[in-house]
Parts: C-alpha cells; sequence; structure tokens
C-alpha cells in the first residue's frame, strides 16, 4: 500500500494494515488506533495522531524517516516490532509520546521524545542516541526487564525508574553511556537494577540522581 496523498483513520476502534505501507505523504489517526503490521513499514512524511488516538507499531521492520513529522502530542506506540529511527548518524527523529511495551527500537541517528516516554519493555539497540530533552519525562515502570546494548541515552530532562524491572547494558561492539545531563533528574523509585550483560558500560551523572525509594538498588 503506497500513500503517496492522506490516508485517514476517522473511525473509532483499532484498524489494522497488515500489507507493506509507504508513506510518503500524509496520514491522519484522528480516532481510535491505527495498528501498522506489514511487513515492510516505511514512514517518510507527516503523521497527524488527533488527541486520545495512537499509531500502534507491530511491524518489522518500521522505518521512521528522519523527514517524518509527527504533530504535538502524537502517542506511537512501539509493541513487538523493529523500529530504525533514522537510516544514518546525521539523521533526527522526533517523537511527542513513545509508549514502548516489547521490541526493538534502534537506528545510527538520534531519536528525541519531545514530551514523555513510557517504557515498560524492550530494547534501544544501535549506534545512534536517544535523547530526554528538557522538559520531557521518561517512566520506566513494570516488572519486564529492559535492554539498552551499544547505544547512548542522554537525559535533560526527567527519568523515574520505578517497577521491578532491570536494565540490562550491552556494551558490545559499541560501548554503551547513559549520561545524566547538567540540571536533570535521575530518580530511583524501585529496587530494580542497573546491570552490565556484556561489553562496557559507562553512567555520567552531571545532574542528580536520587534515590527515593526503600529497599537495596544496585548500579
Amino acid at each position: 500500500f503506497t500513500n503517496r496523498g492522506t490516508f485517514r483513520k476517522s473511525s473509532t476502534g483499532t484498524t489494522a494494515v497488515g500489507v507493506a505501507y509507504t508513506d510518503s505523504a500524509l496520514t491522519v489517526i484522528q480516532a481510535g488506533v491505527l495498528q501498522l503490521n506489514g511487513t515492510p513499514t516505511l514512514l517518510a512524511d507527516s503523521v497527524d495522531v488527533a488527541l486520545g488516538s495512537q499509531l500502534l507499531l507491530t511491524a518489522n521492520p518500521t522505518t521512521i524517516d528522519r523527514v517524518t513529522r509527527f504533530n504535538p502530542g502524537a502517542v506511537v506506540t512501539i509493541s513487538g516490532a523493529t523500529v530504525n529511527f533514522g537510516a544514518v548518524a546525521t539523521d533526527t527523529v522526533r517523537v511527542p509520546v513513545l509508549a514502548f511495551t516489547s521490541g526493538t527500537a534502534q537506528g545510527s541517528g538520534v531519536l528525541i521524545v519531545t514530551d514523555s516516554l513510557d517504557w515498560t519493555s524492550g530494547t534501544f539497540n544501535g549506534l545512534g542516541t536517544t535523547v530526554i530533552p528538557l522538559g520531557a519525562v521518561a517512566q520506566l515502570s513494570g516488572t519486564s526487564g529492559k535492554g539498552i546494548t551499544s547505544r547512548r541515552l542522554e537525559n535533560a530532562g526527567t527519568v523515574h525508574f520505578g517497577g521491578s524491572g532491570n536494565i540490562s547494558l550491552t556494551g558490545s561492539p559499541q560501548t554503551v553511556n547513559i549520561v545524566n545531563e547538567t540540571g536533570a533528574l535521575w530518580d530511583v523509585q524501585s529496587t530494580g537494577t542497573i546491570t552490565v550483560s556484556s561489553g562496557t558500560a559507562l553512567f555520567t551523572n552531571r545532574g542528580t540522581f536520587r534515590k527515593s525509594s526503600t529497599g537495596t538498588t544496585a548500579v
């Protein structure tokens, strides 16, 4: 399915597109959930997600190109999909609200979650960078483990590390770097641990690292 015009979902409920979907124009989600589970899926232009609606990505692979533009407040959910954000290191993709429930978010470029990240499971992978900017909030929650492989995570906003799921770091083939920037807050609200499964990983704190939970948290 190749969209060069406007693909609009105006009904409530969930609509699934189970064929390869390429968007080079405009995808509009006015109501409900649009699930893209065809292989492959490419989003390469504007995506307009209305308040209360959602773009659900379950296809392997899904590519969100550097020219993709999401409207403010747009909710994108990764559930079991492998999603490539950008193709090269100079690519930057901005997603307002990212719900990461399972699967893999990867790419050589920069992924900026401008408003909020809700991370309950899944792995950030690849040689790129995931950024939580000033004013944005990342909520790590739930009992499932989370992973970072060969990637850089920069927090300039607020990270709430809750739930009991651990963060497993794989610093191979490239070192994992977690940087809590100046003025940022990394708030540990759980007994989950940050572990290195293999390779090399670094946690650099330039802001505030706060443990507000009872019990023992291991870094």
